[in-house]
């Protein structure tokens, strides 16, 4: 039928897995504006991934957002020692 639709989003914010799904979960629901029709193709791009970015960071749940970078970070080092397959969230299941 060659319909589409887009949706993008750029944030200043602490990289975490769980914030990551669930922007793709909220950006795809956004984007699923043609609710009888099959997706087709689904495009990710994430990029300007930083460690010293110069870009200020809000406050407000800054310590909670450590707190999941940390467990991010943690779970990287896991999925690199026993496969990708060893730890999910429950939306994957």
């Amino acid at each position: 039928m060659n319909l589409s639709s887009h949706k993008n989003l750029s944030l200043s914010e602490i990289f975490t897995e769980k914030k990551f799904n669930n922007i793709l979960i909220n950006l795809f629901n956004e984007a699923d504006i043609h609710k009888r029709l099959h997706v087709i193709r689904l495009s990710i791009n994430c990029s300007s991934f930083t460690r010293d970015s110069k870009k200020e960071l809000s406050l407000i749940g800054f310590a909670d957002e450590q707190k999941m970078k940390r467990l991010t970070e943690e779970t990287h080092v896991l999925r690199e020692k026993y496969g990708i397959d060893a730890l999910k969230w429950a939306s994957e299941l």
